[in-house]
């Protein structure tokens, strides 16, 4: 049997509807249950980004080259992304533990940190303005150094729960599937400040080039024609999703998955982003030579 695989008591695929409904009510609610706070959180994120979308139709002003709402938005997909993984992480963690004042303390601290952000990038933009790097007032410089503890307390939110995983021997994954989400949350605070922490410092995340977000690839908005810092912060903060899903393909393609295979790719995965770090640091695009 493949030991990546999550054992689950029924499988949730279904040819009938009515099953598959009924199951994935059953899903929410469970996940709901196990971190409610941060599950509304989610549901309130994903409702206030369609009058951000909106915005990006109708509203003609550009930032940096671009139309102004297009960070927010960027912002608003990265940020539920991250609160709806720590939704399904928080089902591995003990019960009693989810229960604890301590915990609904700290997840409350999350949760505001993370409203702050949406605030703080959102109200930038509503004013025209941008909110990363933005020190040219003392209310706007004063917002940043807030921005940035606060940045470091939702993102230790994925340290917090990948420790209390590590922790719990009942989770029910298998030995390789556990080891790869608590150590992927780990790593995922530990990458992240340090590429976060290099670009505060430098005040921008261009490196050389003509720092205009309008010479950059399609999608992710890197920087073609000089070093971003955005992309070691991708890597870093994609962490907690990548390694578990390494697991579950190679599961797949070598029908098993030992913890060697684990930690050898949750190590190259975190070379690859330091090194992306240093490329950008050197104001080289992402993979210069190789990417056109």
């Amino acid at each position: 049997m493949n030991n990546a695989i999550i054992v689950m008591n029924k499988d949730i695929s279904t040819n009938n509807p009515a099953q598959f409904i009924a199951r994935s009510k059953h899903f929410f609610k469970s996940a709901y249950a196990d971190a409610p706070a941060l599950s509304a959180l989610t549901i309130i994120m994903v409702c206030l980004m369609v009058p951000k979308l909106g915005a990006m139709l109708i509203d003609t002003r550009l930032h940096n080259g671009i139309n102004i709402w297009i960070k927010p938005v960027k912002f608003d997909v990265a940020l539920i992304i991250y609160t709806a993984t720590l939704v399904i992480f928080a089902r591995w963690i003990p019960q009693q533990t989810r229960t604890k004042t301590w915990f609904k303390l700290f997840t409350a601290a999350v949760v505001i940190s993370i409203v702050y952000e949406q605030i703080w990038i959102g109200g930038a933009a509503a004013f025209g303005t941008s909110s990363h790097f933005n020190v040219a007032t003392p209310l706007m410089g004063i917002a940043y150094t807030i921005a940035g503890f606060g940045a470091v307390t939702l993102t230790s939110g994925a340290l917090v729960f990948g420790i209390l995983i590590a922790r719990n021997k009942h989770t029910g994954l298998s030995d390789t599937m556990h080891l790869s989400i608590w150590l992927s949350s780990v790593l995922m605070f530990v990458l992240t400040v340090i590429t976060a922490s290099y670009m505060s410092t430098s005040l921008s995340h261009f490196v050389g080039g003509n720092m205009l977000d309008t010479e950059s690839y399609p999608i992710m908005g890197w920087a073609k024609d000089g070093g971003d810092l955005r992309v070691a912060h991708f890597f870093a903060s994609h962490i907690f999703h990548a390694l578990p899903i390494f697991v579950l393909i190679a599961g797949y393609v070598f029908k098993s998955v030992n913890r060697t295979m684990v930690l050898a790719f949750a190590i190259l995965y975190s070379l690859f982003t330091l090194y992306t770090l240093w490329e950008a640091s050197q104001g080289l695009p992402f993979l210069a030579g190789i990417i056109g």
